[in-house]
């Protein structure tokens, strides 16, 4: 019993020493990157990540980095489902900015 209580002791310890694990929190974000509506898409691209570095700057959300994944749509509607679709298959929420 001493030996089992020594052993709760040292690991009830042991854990105020341990950095919490923090993720990153990654948004996919399509934006005409490429082809006629590429000016925009540069300033979509600019805008949010702007938005994410001051998000990141005040602590991320709930501790976590804020990181932008773009996908480009090349100024097809018809592309941007695919794009959308490669964003969520890697597992990252997908947030759909529009094709121009």
């Amino acid at each position: 019993m001493r030996n089992h209580l020594s052993l709760a002791t040292t690991f009830a310890a042991s854990l105020a020493f341990v950095a919490p694990a923090y993720a990153d929190f990654t948004i996919g974000v399509i934006a005409p990157l490429t082809g006629p509506g590429s000016a925009d898409g540069d300033k979509v691209k600019y805008a949010r990540q702007a938005a994410a570095d001051e998000i990141d700057k005040n602590d991320g959300i709930l501790g976590d980095k804020l990181v932008l994944e773009f996908g480009d749509d090349a100024s097809d509607p018809l592309k941007s489902s695919s794009v959308a679709k490669d964003l969520l298959d890697e597992n990252q929420f997908c947030h759909r900015g529009g094709g121009f």
